[in-house]
């Protein structure tokens, strides 16, 4: 299942860095922080993925239909693989980003996940 999902990092990654620049050069506080991205559901070929503390933003990315049934049988896995990857980018490329949101309750309840994420069950 991993090989089937890193098809997709690399798209994930290159919109996830878009959305960091815009934060770190224009956002208005950590509710638009790119932290908050969540994988969302395909619609017309496009996989969306958007802040859960601030509707409107959000990127998508392009996936066929075999991945888009893919995605819907395998939502979970899914889901905690890009939020993983997510999480692992932002505290290994932008610490700037990764301190704001890396302690008290929500940097425990991040660090627990990447700590207890297991990337061979994917």
């Amino acid at each position: 299942m991993k090989k089937l999902l890193e098809t997709l990092k690399a798209s994930f990654i290159e919109e996830l860095d878009k959305q960091l620049f815009l934060y770190m050069t224009i956002g208005s506080g950590t509710n638009e922080s790119p932290m908050w991205v969540q994988m969302g559901q395909v619609r017309d070929g496009q996989l969306r993925f958007s802040n859960s503390q601030r509707t409107g933003i959000q990127f998508d990315i392009p996936v066929d239909e075999n991945m888009k049934s893919w995605l819907q049988a395998y939502r979970d896995e899914a889901y905690d693989y890009f939020k993983y990857i997510k999480y692992v980018h932002i505290r290994d490329n932008y610490p700037t980003v990764w301190n704001e949101l890396a302690d008290g309750f929500n940097g425990n309840r991040i660090n627990n996940f990447i700590n207890n994420y297991n990337e061979n069950n994917v």
